[in-house]
């Protein structure tokens, strides 16, 4: 975490065991740069495991969380593979994980 309490790297285990994401928050919204922890917003929030993962019980609790951060806080979400990522950014457009 930064000394501000705004980044925080968090584990997200599954894809790697040592996986990390990175979570930056606004006054309005917090980015998440999830790396390969989904391999897009769409298997994020359908919870699937996608692609390669060392571990899939591991995916499954990282993206569960992940969710959870998108259900608390309008998260913008940021994936490796996704070719919407930027355009969610530059929008701001939140992930929905009713």
């Amino acid at each position: 975490m930064t000394k501000d309490g705004r980044v925080h790297i968090v584990p997200t285990p599954g894809h790697t065991l040592g996986h990390m994401a990175v979570i930056a928050e606004t006054d309005s919204h917090c980015v998440l740069v999830a790396g390969d922890a989904a391999y897009d917003e769409q298997t994020l929030l359908s919870g699937s495991v996608d692609g390669v993962a060392q571990s899939a019980s591991l995916h499954h609790d990282s993206t569960r969380r992940l969710r959870e951060l998108c259900r608390r806080r309008p998260t913008v979400t940021q994936f490796a593979h996704d070719p919407e990522s930027g355009k969610r950014l530059a929008s701001v457009t939140v992930t929905r994980a009713d």
